[in-house]
């Protein structure tokens, strides 16, 4: 009987471990198995997530694209903007000299109008007021029309150190400096006769000047020196001493 008992208990007792490793098993078979959904929903997740990241960098990569061929675009345009802004610049650059030069021309053209009437007597009245005229549009720098107007005194036979003296300011101020020195010395080599003293310190320091410009220190100083020793109680004087002061000085 107790034998009986016994293999009874140890039947229950297995039947009850077994029970319970069951239900264990069947509990970690559905964790495992609601795990699994999970990953597999979290795959499915990511898998869209990935998709929706390449197309953005699809998207991305064409923009990329579509900006570099606009930028190389771009680029061309400004070499050729470049190249049409340089042709421009140098045609303009030959429009200016083509322009010169038709003054020029039409300054010849009306001198050769003027010298078939330059053996017209000009008076010394419309003398004074055309040398008054030249010198006010010099001073607005109306440089041909006062050339014109001094040829015009000039052929026409007309001739007084003032009026050399506005020709010298012209010519200089054409660049001319051969001219306006062959204008100035003309006066000064009357310097003994000329009664009108105040003109000569004036015109050896515009002397001086244009020797500087043509880069003849040796004679501009010269011009200088005759002002302080001629004329020292000339305004021109201090201008001349401050000039060979500043000439001497870039020797050194």
């Amino acid at each position: 009987m107790k034998k009986v008992k016994a293999t009874f208990l140890i039947c229950f007792f297995m039947f009850f471990l077994y029970s319970c490793f069951s239900h264990d098993v069947e509990t970690r078979i559905d964790q495992i198995e609601a795990e699994a959904i999970k990953n597999k929903e979290m795959m499915e997740i990511l898998k869209n997530d990935i998709q929706s990241l390449r197309k953005i960098i699809l998207d991305v990569e064409s923009r990329i694209s579509n900006l570099e061929s606009n930028i190389e675009r771009i680029r061309g345009n400004s070499l050729n903007n470049e190249r049409l802004l340089n042709e421009i610049s140098r045609l303009s650059r030959e429009i200016d000299d083509l322009q010169v030069r038709i003054k020029e021309l039409e300054s010849r053209a009306r001198f050769s109008e003027i010298g078939s009437v330059k053996k017209i007597p000009i008076s010394e009245a419309q003398a004074v007021g055309l040398i008054s005229e030249a010198k006010e549009l010099l001073l607005k720098g109306d440089i041909d029309r006062a050339y014109e107007i001094m040829r015009t005194l000039v052929d026409g036979g007309y001739s007084s150190y003032d009026a050399k003296f506005v020709m010298g300011d012209i010519l200089f101020r054409k660049q001319d400096y051969r001219g306006a020195i062959r204008e100035w010395l003309a006066i000064v080599q009357d310097e003994k006769t000329i009664k009108d003293k105040e003109i000569l310190p004036r015109t050896y320091l515009r002397l001086s000047n244009a020797f500087l410009r043509m880069g003849d220190k040796k004679n501009s100083e010269l011009m200088l020196q005759a002002i302080i020793s001629k004329y020292p109680e000339s305004p021109e004087a201090k201008t001349a001493k401050d000039l060979l002061s500043q000439l001497k000085e870039q020797k050194r």
